[in-house]
């Protein structure tokens, strides 16, 4: 009988100590369902934004367009002048494509512009490096071995510039993203204790009652 006890005392306590090692190495619970939610409408979002700027890069621009988008990248870089003129003229497709980036960057950079002057010259600097470097590679291509070496220093010079704004670029990227999950979590902590307000002011809202106690 002792040992009967002695038996069932061990199996107890091998299952709590079990038990208890089971809980230190419990994973972490799941974000709220609302944080997720969040997060994965903003993933939407940049999904749809990328297969818009896809969508767009499909269709050719006009004859105006062509025209500004040229006016705007010989502006930005005077040197891409003369590669582009060959370029025309030996690939008119590679031509059309490097006029269609021209043309969403000339865009972006005017809603930069009145947004984030900060960042729009950041954004402004790296797509003038990103034209200069292609226009040299175009050069080193068609180079002698002479000059090889000098525009390979000068690319190498130029994507050295290049990375170290991406880098600002990048820096910039993750405080946007801190400061919008910090206000999606405030927006969160708000909206939990006023639940039932928001709840009916929807529900005003889908059925009318907020129209009919307009001024």
């Amino acid at each position: 009988m002792k040992n009967k006890k002695i038996g069932l005392l061990i199996t107890v306590y091998f299952l709590s100590s079990a038990f208890l090692f089971a809980q230190d190495f419990e994973p972490a619970p799941p974000p709220p369902a609302d944080e997720k939610e969040q997060f994965r409408v903003q993933g939407m979002r940049a999904q749809e934004k990328r297969a818009a700027v896809a969508a767009m890069a499909r269709v050719p621009l006009t004859d105006s367009q062509k025209a500004e988008a040229l006016q705007f990248l010989t502006e930005l870089v005077p040197e891409s002048a003369p590669v582009l003129a060959e370029l025309e003229s030996e690939n008119p497709r590679n031509y059309e494509r490097e006029l269609q980036k021209a043309w969403r960057e000339k865009q972006m950079l005017s809603r930069q512009k009145n947004f984030d002057k900060d960042e729009y010259q950041t954004k402004k600097s790296r797509i003038i490096l990103e034209h200069k470097i292609q226009v040299l590679v175009y050069k080193y291509r068609k180079a002698s071995d002479s000059e090889k070496d000098r525009l390979k220093n000068d690319i190498r010079g130029q994507l050295g510039q290049l990375f170290d704004l991406r880098e600002v670029d990048r820096a910039m990227q993750v405080q946007r993203l801190e400061k919008k999950l910090e206000e999606l979590r405030a927006s969160l902590k708000n909206r939990k204790p006023n639940k039932d307000r928001i709840i009916e002011k929807r529900l005003e809202r889908l059925i009318g009652i907020d129209k009919e106690l307009e001024w």
